[in-house]
């Protein structure tokens, strides 16, 4: 059966890791990838992605809510600009407990270098479990 698209990719990290804010989440193992338009050097947060180019992302991880907050944030960013349309929150845990946070955007890339990056915004966050999927639909 032929691929649906020419370029994707799927990562993964089971691994635990402690984060602190604005630090990409590691992904250790490409688990499925197509094509030369996106990049991920394994055992790094940085994506390479295509100039010029749009890509669905959706991506799935789990949390340990940090002591000092009431919740855990994710998000998406871009060349260091976050992509509020993938913000992903949960405040409904209390401090110490475990979650899963999980977030999708369209992701439009510039001419140049393109940067995606998985990270938390509320201090030290453990992640583990870490999945994203990454495919270009133009």
């Amino acid at each position: 059966m032929d691929n649906v698209t020419a370029n994707s990719l799927s990562a993964f990290s089971s691994a635990s890791q402690l984060l602190k804010a604005g630090v990409p989440i590691v992904f250790h193992e490409i688990t499925a990838k197509n094509g030369k338009g996106i990049t991920l050097i394994e055992g790094t947060g940085d994506i390479h992605l295509s100039p010029n180019a749009v890509y669905f992302v959706s991506y799935s991880v789990g949390v340990t809510i940090p002591k000092d907050y009431n919740e855990a944030t994710t998000i998406l960013s871009l060349n260091n600009e976050v992509l509020n349309s993938s913000l992903s929150s949960n405040s409904n845990f209390p401090p110490g407990v475990s979650g899963n946070l999980s977030g999708s955007a369209i992701v439009n890339t510039k001419t140049g270098p393109n940067i995606l990056t998985l990270v938390g915004e509320f201090g030290e966050t453990v992640y583990d479990n870490a999945c994203i999927n990454i495919v270009r639909i133009a």
